[in-house]
């Protein structure tokens, strides 16, 4: 799956076990984010989206309710999670 940013700058590619950030003016600036919980287990996403503002990513993960939620930033204009 793929979601966009509200202002279709980002997009969150999402896998199991991790989201790529893809900024798509420049797609080689890209961050990769690994999903696990402590002890190492991987998580997979079952629903994905950005805050209206799009400074977040919210992650429903299969098999549990919890909300987890990760802060998309620009770091000197470069993507960062």
């Amino acid at each position: 799956d793929v979601v966009f940013s509200p202002d279709r700058a980002t997009a969150a590619v999402v896998f199991d076990g991790a989201i790529v950030f893809v900024t798509l003016a420049d797609p080689s600036d890209r961050v990769v984010v690994p999903l696990k919980v402590p002890g190492g287990a991987q998580l997979t996403p079952r629903e994905v989206r950005f805050a209206n503002d799009g400074s977040y990513l919210f992650i429903l993960a299969s098999g549990s309710d919890d909300v987890l939620s990760l802060e998309v930033t620009r770091d000197g204009g470069a993507l960062s999670s």
